[in-house]
C-alpha cells in the first residue's frame, strides 16, 4: 500500500524557513509523476501566501485520488504510479525553480 503524505504548512507568528521547497505530496510508486499546483496564493510580503482551498488544494486531491484510482484498479499492470507534488505559491520564478527541483530529481 502507498502513502501519502501531504505537508501544509501555515505562517502564524513563527520562526520558520518559507517557502519550504519540499514536495507538498508524496506518493511512492515505480514511476512518479510530477505536480505543480498553485497551493498558496500570491503574497506582496512573502513568496507564498494563504492555502487556496478552491484551486490548488482541489486539483492537488483530484491528482492523488486519480493516482490512486490507477493503482488500486490496476489499470497499468506491473506498474505503481507515484507523484512528487509541488507548490508554486502563484509565482512563476519561483514555479520555475520548483520545475528545475524536478528536473533534478529532488
Amino acid at each position: 500500500m502507498n502513502s501519502i503524505i501531504i505537508l501544509l504548512v501555515s505562517v502564524a507568528n513563527c520562526e520558520l524557513i518559507w517557502p519550504k521547497k519540499d514536495q507538498v505530496a508524496i506518493i511512492d510508486g515505480d514511476v512518479a509523476i510530477g505536480g505543480l499546483m498553485m497551493i498558496h496564493e500570491r503574497d506582496e510580503h512573502l513568496i507564498c501566501g494563504q492555502v487556496m482551498p478552491q484551486g490548488g488544494i482541489q486539483a492537488t486531491e483530484a491528482m492523488l485520488y486519480t493516482i490512486r484510482w490507477i493503482n488500486d484498479n490496476k489499470i497499468i499492470p506491473g506498474i505503481n504510479l507515484g507523484a512528487r507534488i509541488k507548490d508554486d505559491c502563484d509565482r512563476d520564478i519561483y514555479g520555475l525553480e520548483q520545475s528545475v527541483d524536478f528536473i533534478r530529481g529532488k
